[in-house]
């Protein structure tokens, strides 16, 4: 598969996977604050606060997927650095010349 593909699925995926994780945080804590307000009495309050904690915690998820991406995208570019160093080693010859080059 193409390189530039890979990193477009992977980023893709990212995006999905947050989306996601979003919505069940959001619907969880909304359901969560419903509930407990309504066995409490406290509308809406618990509500709101389940709600705040569902958005606290979506961006604590983004802020770890991003993290993730930088560090698999600096990992993947010195991986890239060193695959061209040893291809241009592979190139030379004992004597310094690249290969093809006539003594």
């Amino acid at each position: 598969m193409h390189k530039d593909y890979y990193d477009y699925s992977r980023f893709g995926g990212m995006g999905i996977s947050f989306v996601l994780v979003a919505s069940l945080y959001i619907f969880l804590g909304y359901k969560g604050g419903e509930w407990l307000d309504a066995r409490l009495g406290s509308y809406p309050w618990l509500t709101v606060v389940g709600l705040m904690a569902a958005a606290v915690l979506s961006l604590r998820f983004l802020i770890r997927m991003v993290l993730e991406a930088d560090e698999w995208l600096r990992e993947s570019a010195s991986t890239r650095k060193a695959r061209k160093d040893h291809k241009k080693t592979d190139d030379e010859d004992k004597d310094g010349r690249r290969s093809g080059e006539e003594k």
